[in-house]
């Protein structure tokens, strides 16, 4: 009747994401990767061009190949994709269940830790975001991991158990397909100290986590050998003290939006000037002018000590809420850029810890509920039972409208932009999704409000010569081309549109320059495949005389 009820509830909150689209990174990882609509590609999921253009530094093969599994069953329909992502995301939940329920032996605390975690709107990223759903399914495998491994634990801890084999294999599955569950062995050895009765056994619980560790290290190992770093991008400026200051503040904007989610969005401002991604968006000033000594970062600081301190000092009176908060901080531990990437904050990212606060907010309200008495005359079971009501319907409410934001490109970077009206990159690109839409006076208005914020970007003056384009334009066009070029003397894919904009607007010369000039800096920058697609490409659409002797194929658009 419980799981029934939980499965039930988390299916109706995400019901309404069979509507939604395709929407940022879906082009690159589904749409557009030739990679995994070809099965026989199987043994490249694991060299170093397993992940799509503009992707690098991640390695994670068994994403490749459930992505690929999944373009095999479903192609481009997305009710497919979703349908996969409904379904991780229940089991997810059922597995939370539990894992509660083994943690605690309470059935009450079980039923709403789960209910509180296939509910609670933070996850909408994570499940609707159909690339970001595919990660989850490591999740899945990490969550089954864990339950096997504490029923291993509570039956005695036998090494030759097939719990315990099993455990180990879906831990390698899911450190190979989402990087952020490398955390699981580090969550063991909190769940050993807390609960197993191996705590005054150090060398047998060594022995029972060294399986976990010794996948991580390969897995690390295998990552460097392959992909020559284990990192995705440097740290900002080149700075590993300002990038833990910016990692400082996002760990406690994670506590927040766990806490209290009602500004959700995929670009959160993790402080003035600094987002959730692209340090190229960044304020440099506010970067470089961080210190110890600013308030928002000795407050974070300040709020992170004293819930561990409280953890520490409740380990033994209160072990299952001590137990939360470090399941919740180390769970993000991958994601806190001690190893840099070009992520800040992500709301996917606390899949995973959301557990922790989860079982937290089921036991505290259990506790309320089973209690006989206040200090006030209320009856605890009401208030408890109130405060469920609402928080369930808040998180209903609350993933069902989230849900709406994903319809489309479109609606996400509407939302993104409102919510970071300070960041010329959300602007720009939510002018390239109103180009996309055919909707292109909105999108120069967009790409007004993002040159206003940052006036000196090429790319945005790249994107805009599109949708001048589409109102037949040209010399606007054009005109915006070469400010990009000006800006970027390198930039290839410029020339590339500048000479389809002369040769539209019958200016031959110019465009075979632009054209030529576009070539060498290709071959230059060592593209020499976007080199042979953009001179075909021009032939193709300017000079039709050769057709008859070129395969048909798609146009080529450079990337950007």
């Amino acid at each position: 009747m419980a799981l029934g009820t939980i499965t039930l509830l988390a299916f109706l909150a995400y019901l309404n994401i069979f509507r939604n689209d395709f929407a940022l990174d879906d082009y690159s990882f589904i749409v557009r990767w030739p990679l995994i609509q070809d099965m026989r590609n199987f043994p490249l999921f694991f060299g170093n061009q397993n992940q799509p253009w503009g992707e690098e530094g991640i390695y994670s093969p068994l994403k490749t190949f459930f992505h690929a599994v999944n373009y095999q069953l479903w192609g481009l329909n997305p009710v497919g994709h979703h349908v996969v992502s409904i379904l991780v995301h229940v089991g997810a939940t059922i597995l939370v269940y539990f894992i509660a329920l083994h943690i605690t032996k309470n059935n009450l605390i079980a039923f709403l830790s789960s209910l509180f975690f296939g509910l609670h709107p933070a996850h909408v990223e994570a499940i609707t975001f159909m690339t970001a759903s595919v990660d989850m399914i490591g999740s899945l495998f990490f969550f089954l991991s864990f339950l096997l491994y504490i029923k291993n634990s509570q039956a005695g801890g036998r090494f030759l158990n097939r719990g315990y084999v099993l455990s180990i294999i879906f831990a390698a599955l899911a450190i190979f397909t989402y990087e952020l569950t490398i955390s699981l062995p580090f969550l063991f050895l909190i769940y050993e100290f807390y609960f197993s009765g191996n705590r005054g056994k150090p060398k047998r619980a060594a022995l029972r986590l060294a399986p976990f560790f010794s996948i991580a290290v390969i897995y690390v190992l295998l990552k460097f050998l392959i992909l020559h770093t284990v990192a995705r991008e440097g740290y900002l400026y080149g700075s590993f003290y300002l990038t833990m200051l910016v990692s400082i503040k996002a760990m406690v904007k994670y506590v927040l939006v766990i806490f209290w989610p009602v500004y959700l969005t995929v670009n959160h401002v993790i402080s003035k000037g600094i987002y959730s991604f692209a340090a190229d968006d960044f304020d440099r000033n506010a970067v470089l002018s961080q210190s110890f000594r600013d308030p928002q970062v000795m407050i974070s600081l300040a709020l992170i000590f004293a819930v561990l301190y409280w953890a520490i000092r409740s380990s033994k009176k209160q072990p299952i809420p001590s137990f939360c908060i470090f399941w919740f901080f180390v769970g993000l531990l991958p994601a806190s850029n001690i190893i840099p990437s070009e992520i800040f904050f992500g709301e996917r990212y606390l899949y995973l810890s959301s557990f922790g606060f989860c079982l937290f907010l089921g036991y505290f309200l259990t506790l309320l509920y089973e209690r006989k008495s206040l200090l006030c005359r209320c009856d605890p079971k009401l208030i408890s039972l109130a405060i469920i009501i609402v928080l369930v319907t808040f998180y209903t409410v609350r993933t069902v409208a989230r849900n709406r934001d994903w319809e489309s490109d479109l609606s996400i970077k509407k939302t993104r932009a409102a919510l970071c009206p300070q960041s010329a990159l959300m602007h720009a690109q939510l002018g390239s999704a109103y180009t996309d839409d055919g909707q292109s006076r909105e999108a120069l208005e967009s790409f007004n409000r993002a040159l206003a914020i940052q006036p000196g970007s090429a790319d945005t003056y790249f994107s805009m010569a599109d949708a001048y384009m589409q109102l037949d334009k040209k010399e606007q066009a054009i005109a915006s081309l070469n400010k990009a070029i000006e800006l970027k003397p390198d930039f290839a894919e410029g020339y590339f549109n500048l000479a389809v904009a002369y040769a539209l607007s019958g200016q031959k010369q110019k465009a075979e320059d632009a054209l030529q000039k576009s070539l060498a800096l290709y071959r230059m920058q060592n593209k020499i495949d976007e080199a042979d697609k953009a001179q075909e490409a021009f032939d193709r659409y300017f000079h039709p005389s050769i057709q008859e002797i070129l395969p048909a194929q798609e146009p080529f658009y450079p990337e950007q």
